[in-house]
């Protein structure tokens, strides 16, 4: 069995042909793992120098992605990533969801 992450484009959100579904997660736990960094990821693409909470949510909610799998929707913790930044020099991990993406693993061979 494996777990799903379907991947919503805010930007184009009506057209279901620019939604996409990450598939071949060994556990629910990665599935949601993987849907947390990347909504996170792209919640700090907005921010770049932004500080005002308002415009970031604005700008995720028109540019961003929002990812969701059984049992989670990263657009419920949008406003925890933005209240609180990803310290990605320390901790990359927080946003790094190709490290997880099982599509990638598979093209490059990694495990």
């Amino acid at each position: 069995m494996s777990y799903s992450v379907l991947v919503l484009d805010m930007y184009d959100y009506m057209n279901d042909e620019a939604n996409s579904v990450v598939d071949g997660f060994e556990t629910q736990e990665l599935a949601t793992e993987y849907a947390r960094r990347r909504t996170r990821a792209a919640v700090e693409e907005q921010r770049g120098k932004q500080t005002d909470h308002a415009v970031i949510k604005s700008m995720w909610m028109m540019f961003g992605e929002d990812c969701i799998t059984s049992g989670y929707i990263g657009g419920h913790e949008v406003d925890y990533f933005i209240d609180n930044p990803a310290p990605v020099d320390s901790h990359p991990e927080l946003t790094d969801w190709m490290a997880l993406d099982p599509q990638r693993k598979q093209i490059w061979n990694l495990d």
